[in-house]
C-alpha cells in the first residue's frame, strides 16, 4: 500500500479571535483523481458547498484548538462516484509549544462492497450530524 496518493496538507490560517481557515497546501494524486481535479490553493469553502464547509471547518478547528489527532469516517458526493465513502485520519502539525499550522490528512476510500464489513459505520445525514 502506498500512502503519498492519498495525503493531503493544509495551510492553517488564524486571526486573533477568528476561527482558523484551512487552504489546500498539497494533495496527493489520489484525492485529486477521487476530486476530479487539482486544488492546492483552494480553501474548504471554495471546495464545498457552505454546511459542509462549515461542519469540516468546525472539526478541523477542534484539532488545531486542542492539538490531537482526529480519526473521520465521511461520505461524500464526488464527481464520478456520488456515494463515496472515505475513512481518514487528521494530524496536527506545527513546532513544538506553538500553534498549529498545518494539518497532515491521509484518506482511505472504501468500496461500496466492503460496506458490510463496517458495520459500527453507518450512513446520516448532514442534518443528523449537525444538530
Amino acid at each position: 500500500m502506498t500512502h503519498l496518493p492519498r495525503l493531503a496538507l493544509l495551510n492553517v490560517t488564524t486571526e486573533e479571535g477568528e476561527a482558523p481557515l484551512f487552504s489546500v497546501r498539497l494533495s496527493g494524486t489520489g484525492i485529486d483523481d477521487l476530486l476530479g481535479s487539482d486544488h492546492r490553493g483552494a480553501g474548504l469553502n471554495d471546495l464545498l458547498p457552505s454546511a459542509s464547509a462549515k461542519l469540516i471547518s468546525a472539526a478541523l478547528g477542534a484539532l488545531v484548538e486542542h492539538k490531537r489527532p482526529m480519526r473521520f469516517f465521511a461520505q461524500a458526493r464526488l464527481p464520478g462516484n456520488p456515494a463515496a465513502s472515505v475513512e481518514g485520519l487528521a494530524l496536527p502539525l506545527g513546532v513544538e509549544d506553538g500553534p498549529v499550522n498545518m494539518v497532515l490528512i491521509e484518506t482511505v476510500s472504501i468500496r461500496q462492497s466492503d460496506m458490510a464489513q463496517f458495520p459500527d459505520l453507518e450512513y446520516q445525514e448532514f442534518a443528523d450530524v449537525a444538530s
